[in-house]
């Protein structure tokens, strides 16, 4: 996938050098979330499958950086690939999806960067890699991601999930809803 731009954004491939910043955002450099070295594997792993999938002409998924547009790296952006068994219940087949993942520094959160960011990417799905759809999931009381669904025009329903006691919540675009 291209650098993508939008208003306030760009939305490019990590680099190693984001090593400091990405644990900040995404682990707060506590004792719950990645060590320091479990981080950097984790980026250097994006970093390889960045390359080796535009290599192999395979589509663009993994984590991508999202930044201001002075550098300053705010968040992640992803796709990933999503096999859905929760919509087909008990025995029901499943079916494999592109999915959206986003996450956006905590300090910088309410401000419309996880939907502009998402959108840039769902623009690039649609127009360039001409998916039908994307979808993007997440738990019943993250309710801020549900909102970024919403505006970006998915239709979202919640889902038995065979695999945990709670539902997930499944956000669903397809091309022709996308504004």
């Amino acid at each position: 996938m291209p650098e993508l731009e939008t208003e306030r954004l760009r939305i490019r491939p990590f680099t190693r050098g984001d090593l400091d910043a990405c644990h900040r955002i995404l682990d707060g450099g506590d004792e719950q979330g990645m060590s320091l070295e479990q981080r950097q594997e984790w980026l250097e792993w994006c970093v390889l499958s960045t390359k080796f999938l535009a290599e192999l002409y395979q589509p663009p998924y993994g984590e991508r950086a999202v930044t201001l547009r002075d550098g300053s790296l705010v968040g992640v952006v992803g796709v990933v690939p999503f096999v859905d068994s929760l919509r087909g219940g008990p025995g029901g087949v499943a079916s494999a999806d592109v999915a959206l993942y986003w996450f956006i520094a905590a300090e910088l959160r309410g401000r419309g960067l996880a939907a502009e960011a998402a959108r840039a990417v769902v623009r690039h799905l649609f127009d360039e890699e001409r998916l039908d759809h994307v979808i993007a999931t997440t738990e019943p009381d993250n309710l801020a991601s549900q909102a970024v669904m919403r505006k970006l025009g998915m239709t979202v329903e919640w889902a038995p999930n065979p695999h945990a006691p709670e539902p997930r919540v499944i956000g669903t675009l397809t091309r022709d809803a996308f504004r």
